[in-house]
């Protein structure tokens, strides 16, 4: 091999050693302003789908616990009963839903879980005393920045031996899950009735989330 073939193929070997290198700083920087762009603008569909995610799972769960207090009425032909609860011990008449609750058999159906019933002094033939209500289910604190309220059922829901509906208030109401940006869109509702099956319908009327 002569000097110039030589010298033309260590040419060649550099040409190819510095195609095959790495990124400049210059595309580097443009690669990471391409991307910045591209997470600020996927960002907010990303953050809308958590929420809807979320928001679901809670629906979800509140559905769970109302189907299984109604199917549990009528397979024990008693009435069986949510109540709010901050402990996920005990009932509590302060706060909201999303603080938790239990499901519970409420046997002197008063929508309150009870840890010892005594006997009615009025039926001596009958013994009613019961050490405590059973409890079927606890459902923790939601801890996703969404609230869950209702009107016509701020403390408790039960449902009778026949699977209808039972409150405090009027039957046909409604369990409202807000977001904590009250973006209504992100709502959900659970609806209620006499007849005792609940019903999820998506987002919330105008004002109703705070």
């Amino acid at each position: 091999m002569d000097m110039n073939t030589e010298n033309n193929c260590i040419r060649r070997g550099r040409v190819q050693r510095d195609d095959q290198g790495g990124f400049t700083l210059i595309e580097m920087m443009m690669s990471l302003v391409i991307l910045a762009i591209l997470i600020a603008v996927a960002a907010p569909g990303f953050q809308n789908l958590i929420a809807s995610n979320r928001s679901q799972t809670s629906i979800n769960t509140l559905m769970l616990s109302l189907n299984l207090a109604r199917s549990e009425a009528v397979k024990r032909n008693q009435q069986v009963a949510l109540c709010k609860s901050a402990d996920e011990a005990t009932c509590t008449n302060a706060g909201t839903w999303d603080q938790g609750w239990l499901v519970f058999v409420d046997v002197n159906q008063d929508g309150i879980w009870d840890a010892a019933i005594p006997d009615d002094p009025g039926t001596p033939a009958i013994d009613e005393s019961v050490d405590a209500e059973e409890i079927v289910r606890v459902e923790g604190a939601f801890n996703n920045g969404f609230t869950l309220t209702s009107v016509n059922a701020p403390d408790w829901y039960a449902y009778r031996p026949d699977g209808s509906g039972r409150g405090p208030g009027l039957i046909n109401g409604t369990f409202l899950l807000c977001p904590s940006d009250g973006d209504e869109d992100k709502a959900h509702r659970v609806v209620t009735n006499i007849t005792g099956r609940p019903l999820v319908k998506k987002g919330a009327p105008d004002g109703d989330c705070p």
